[in-house]
């Protein structure tokens, strides 16, 4: 894209002003654990089918490749895993992952974007269960600040190796330039109102504040309504 139309909005990871990249404490895990191409692991994955509820599954596969120099942006050892196939479970052929390993029992899928349980063949190991009255982590109801938010973004970028930016980037360039002046420019009207309204709650309640879904509700809503009253006056400045 041209200069007119570079993006509006800046990642976390374009405006961190640390400069030092955070690398991986242990950069190749299987190999400090003894691990060889061709061991087989199990990955847990939660399954969810339309009309039934989730389960989760301890899926088997192979450790079949190790990219020669390939890492995420942590500097962590990419590898490849072989899945089994299931066709229980609608997968007839087997399915290759790329993947980092973060901890003994913790990996990073860069297909999923998300950290997925895994442990050895014939490990018993589970993670442990959380009290009752308790959210597990990460959980579906758990809370964060908006703090917590901004971090986990980052984090995410960092291992990625890749910002939210060059995602966007990589979609707008699908459309004319003409469009995604448009796409970019309407998009800015409305991450300013977004940022104006988080910034308030900051301002009110502080950083460590909890936003609700009513706050949610009543930002976007203040943006939204701020975009189409811009749009009626003339349309997204450029």
């Amino acid at each position: 894209m041209g200069d007119d139309a570079a993006l509006p909005w800046a990642s976390s990871s374009q405006q961190d002003e640390e400069g030092e990249a955070m690398l991986a404490e242990e950069p190749d895990l299987p190999s400090k654990m003894g691990l060889q191409l061709g061991d087989r692991l199990e990955v847990k994955w939660q399954l969810e089918e339309e009309g039934a509820p989730a389960s989760t599954k301890w899926w088997g596969a192979v450790l079949d490749s190790r990219p020669h120099g390939e890492t995420d942006g942590e500097g962590r050892q990419v590898y490849v895993l072989r899945y089994d196939p299931d066709p229980d479970s609608g997968f007839e052929e087997q399915e290759c992952c790329r993947v980092t390993f973060l901890e003994e029992h913790a990996l990073y899928d860069f297909g999923q974007d998300d950290e997925l349980a895994w442990r050895q063949a014939g490990d018993s190991w589970e993670a442990p269960a959380v009290p009752e009255g308790e959210e597990a982590e990460g959980g579906e109801g758990a809370i964060y600040s908006l703090n917590e938010i901004a971090a986990a973004i980052k984090a995410a970028e960092r291992r990625r190796g890749r910002t939210l930016d060059q995602d966007a980037a990589e979609a707008l360039s699908a459309f004319p330039q003409d469009k995604q002046m448009f796409i970019a420019a309407g998009f800015r009207n409305f991450s300013d109102h977004i940022s104006a309204g988080v910034a308030q709650l900051q301002a009110q309640h502080g950083p460590d504040y909890v936003v609700t879904a009513a706050d949610v509700k009543a930002v976007t809503a203040a943006a939204m309504a701020a975009a189409m009253q811009n749009r009626g006056l003339g349309g997204a400045r450029m």
